[in-house]
Order: C-alpha cells, then sequence, then structure tokens
C-alpha cells in the first residue's frame, strides 16, 4: 500500500460524508493500483460514481472543498467529471466513463459488485487527538486474503485536512476492479497506460484472482479489434475460457 497517510484521509472523510447519506463510490486509478501493491504514490483520488448518484454526490463532496466541473479531454468522453480539491489533495468523480478509441466508444458505467475488493480506512481509537492519529488500512478480498498494514501519520499534514477526526472512526471503500483497468489502460494511449496493463497481467500470471467474468463483460461492450483479441487470449492462456 502507497497510498499517503494524506490521501488516506481524504478518502476516509471523503467516504464518510457519501456513506452518510447512502451513497458510495469505487476508488480506481492509480490509487486502486496502490492499493493493492501495483503502483507507487498517486497524484490524485480517482473515484467512480455511478451516474445516477453522480449529481448528489457531487452536492456532498462540493462541501469538502473547491470544485471545478471540467469536459473530458481526448480520448476520455465520460459524461461526468468533477475536480474537487480537498485540502492538499486532488479528487477526479467521474460517472459513465468513457474512452474513445477507432472502433467507438468504450464505456463504464460502474456499480459495485459484491465481490469486489474493500479498502478498510480506520483511525486509532488509542489516540484523542486528532494530530496523532493512525490510519490502519485493510483490503479485503472475497477470498478473505487480507493486506494489513499500519501508517503513522505525518503530524504536519493532518491539520492541514481540517478534519474533526474522532479516534475509533471506520469506514470501507471499494475498489473498483482490476480487470475494468486493465481494459481500460489497454484502449489509453501512451507508455504509462500500457505500464500500467503489463503490471495487473502480471500480477494474475503470478498471483491469480483474476475474476474472467468481468473480462467476458468487457468483451460485449465497443472495442478495437486488437483490444478485444488480447482479452479473448488471455483469458485462454490463464484457462478461462
Amino acid at each position: 500500500m502507497t497510498l499517503s497517510t494524506e490521501h488516506q484521509l481524504t478518502l476516509l472523510r471523503i467516504a464518510e460524508q457519501l456513506s452518510s447519506h447512502g451513497l458510495e463510490v469505487g476508488l480506481g486509478g492509480s490509487s486502486m493500483l496502490a492499493a493493492h501493491g501495483l503502483a507507487e504514490q498517486p497524484r490524485d483520488l480517482d473515484l467512480l460514481v455511478a451516474l445516477p448518484d453522480a449529481d448528489a454526490a457531487h452536492e456532498l463532496l462540493q462541501q469538502l472543498g473547491r470544485s471545478e466541473r471540467l469536459e473530458p479531454k481526448e480520448p476520455y468522453c465520460s459524461r461526468f467529471f468533477v475536480l474537487y480539491t480537498i485540502g492538499r489533495v486532488e479528487v477526479d468523480l467521474i460517472g459513465g466513463f468513457g474512452i474513445r478509441h477507432d472502433a467507438g466508444i468504450y464505456r463504464l458505467d460502474w456499480r459495485r459488485r459484491s465481490d469486489d475488493a474493500v479498502l478498510q480506512l480506520a483511525t486509532d481509537a488509542n489516540h484523542s487527538d486528532d494530530t496523532a492519529l493512525q490510519l490502519a488500512t485493510d483490503v479485503s478480498h472475497s477470498d478473505n486474503a487480507a493486506l494489513e498494514l499500519a501508517v503513522d501519520t505525518d503530524r504536519s499534514v493532518v491539520p492541514s485536512l481540517q478534519l474533526t477526526a474522532q479516534p475509533g472512526r471506520s469506514v470501507s471503500v471499494t475498489l473498483t476492479p482490476l480487470e475494468d483497468w486493465y481494459v481500460l489502460y489497454l484502449l489509453l494511449p501512451g507508455q504509462g497506460a500500457a505500464g500500467k496493463a503489463a503490471r495487473i497481467e502480471r500480477y494474475w500470471r503470478e498471483q491469480r484472482g483474476l475474476r474472467p467474468d468481468v473480462l467476458r463483460a468487457a468483451l460485449h461492450r465497443e472495442l478495437p479489434p486488437h483490444v478485444r483479441q488480447q482479452l479473448e487470449q488471455l483469458l485462454a492462456e490463464l484457462g478461462c475460457c
């Protein structure tokens, strides 16, 4: 886990704000990869929201910091995209995620799945002051395997978030599927995206854990032929046909 304490505390704050109103988001992009130990410290937090919940989530998140509604830049063509600055952390909220490619538009409207991995965030109940918080992180999967870490809070970071944290707070955040991001990274141009796709594929080959049904669902969406062929080949090589 290489999410900074500042990023984790911001995520905790966002999840509490949304969950108190019955809304949820999924952590994606480099932040999700970092939670799986597949990326270094990400620059921002990428959050996916179900498109019908996007406006309600925006109303709540803009109470936490500055917000700017943006038009996505090509090849992105997401239906909802807002950038927030919460403390010193930039947060992207995306609904109806879309990438334009030669064969059409690949559209991913995220919904939480019952077998999605979950990031459990909790403040240390042994501390009574906000500047001595400790964040315990647990990435739990449907097979009950878990990665557990504890991250000591940088005392210079927490006050900048203006948290009114109480010890013993706990909230869970869904991690969007690696399989969905594997497809998205195959579609995006540049060596950075290709490297992330290769990292995910290596993770599956070394540790298994691939959910073939998620990749099969991707095959029913608009894909360029070379990406479709790569997905079918991967499923075959891993014995998932």
